[in-house]
């Protein structure tokens, strides 16, 4: 097996750093772009006459992706005392799966918080230029989390669909035992 990199390693031992600076840096990339575009950058034009629609669009988005994460999160706590999970539960993994949950449910519900927010203060008539730029963040946080989940729902998945390794002297003593 391939030794992963020094990038993967940190990727791995602090992914919430990785997504904030993915983040944030997305934000004042675009926050530049628009900046350098003068008195009509693209941004603005696109979100005129689309605000409304946008905001309310994320917010639905955001609050079902919420409802999912919920779920998901009340299904696996509901089996976790079943036997075959026990290699989960003693698992480097069963305590990420829970942070992962919590960690994508708080930015999935800021992310609804900040788009009906904007629904109520960004509007076409008085438009505050600041408002796109904090939804993009938490947007962009949700995404990352809700994607950082997935990957350890898969890890997860994995490790529990997997055949346990039998032990060639458990065996031979269950046999001897029979006989």
């Amino acid at each position: 097996m391939k030794k992963p990199s020094r990038i993967q390693r940190a990727c791995e031992a602090h992914p919430v750093l990785i997504e904030v600076v993915a983040a944030i840096g997305l934000v004042a990339l675009t926050a530049v772009v628009t900046l350098e575009q003068g008195n009509d950058p693209l941004m603005w034009r696109f979100l005129d006459g689309t605000r409304s629609t946008l905001y309310s669009t994320l917010a639905a988005i955001a609050s079902g992706l919420l409802g999912f994460v919920i779920a998901v999160a009340a299904i696996v706590a509901s089996i976790m005392n079943f036997p075959e999970l026990r290699r989960l539960r003693e698992s480097e993994s069963f305590g990420d799966l829970w942070g992962v949950f919590l960690f994508a449910s708080r930015w999935l519900g800021l992310t609804t918080i900040a788009s009906l927010g904007a629904l109520l203060i960004d509007h076409e008539s008085a438009p505050h230029h600041v408002v796109p730029f904090v939804v993009l963040f938490v947007g962009t946080m949700a995404a990352l989390s809700l994607a950082r989940g997935i990957l350890v729902l898969e890890k997860v998945l994995k490790l529990v669909s997997r055949k346990p390794k039998r032990n060639a002297p458990e065996k031979r003593k269950s046999a001897g035992a029979q006989s």
